[in-house]
């Protein structure tokens, strides 16, 4: 049985890469789930890379049972007890879906100015028909915009040309070019307007 994990292509499948945790940790979970699917099936994992190929990934079964015991351990936890498990890391935290109500990943995001947070001059803003508002922002990386933005989560002075915006727990996404970010705001996105530029990490 063969289980392949299908890259983007947008970085490159080192050997580095595939020993990190992360990328081991996936891998190791998809392999986890296999074998107790199909028991009798000899399993093979593999990483599927457009630019390099086909790149076979060993599968570990005593790392595998280490998964499976924590999260068995996570799963016995109270809610509230549950996140002081987080190890947050910028490479993996960002594909998580949880990562916008994960208090430790936003601590982190916070400190290191990892992508979901915003900062800059606002050049635009703009309400959308459902009310919902719509912020350009220069920031030191180039243009970016903030969508879908609610104004009950928008808090501060500002809103018009000139003013500076910093947002926490922001979704980031790519337009079709690759090259200029969009942000989309959500139900737990935060965002400040002043007329001052905002310190780091404000």
């Amino acid at each position: 049985m063969h289980v392949y994990d299908y890259k983007t292509g947008r970085s490159a499948v080192s050997e580095a890469k595939l020993a990190s945790d992360s990328v081991r940790t996936q891998m190791t979970a998809y392999g986890v789930v296999a074998s107790r699917l199909y028991p009798d099936r000899r399993l093979h994992m593999a990483v599927v890379s457009p630019t390099q190929g086909i790149v076979e990934v060993p599968f570990d079964e005593e790392y595998g049972r280490q998964i499976v015991d924590r999260v068995q351990e996570f799963l016995l936890l109270p809610e509230e007890g549950r996140q002081h498990l987080a190890e947050p890391g910028s490479s993996y935290c960002y594909y998580c879906p949880r990562r916008l109500r994960c208090e430790p990943q936003w601590q982190a995001a916070l400190a290191a100015g990892w992508p979901d947070v915003v900062a800059g001059e606002v050049v635009d803003n703009s309400v959308s028909d459902n009310g919902r508002l719509l912020f350009a922002v220069k920031t030191a990386q180039g243009l970016s915009w903030v969508l879908d933005a609610s104004p009950e989560r928008t808090k501060g002075i500002g809103g018009a040309s000139n003013s500076y915006l910093h947002g926490v727990r922001l979704h980031r996404v790519h337009n079709e070019n690759g090259v200029d970010v969009h942000y989309r705001a959500t139900a737990d996105s935060e965002l400040m307007l002043s007329p001052q530029p905002f310190l780091p990490h404000d």
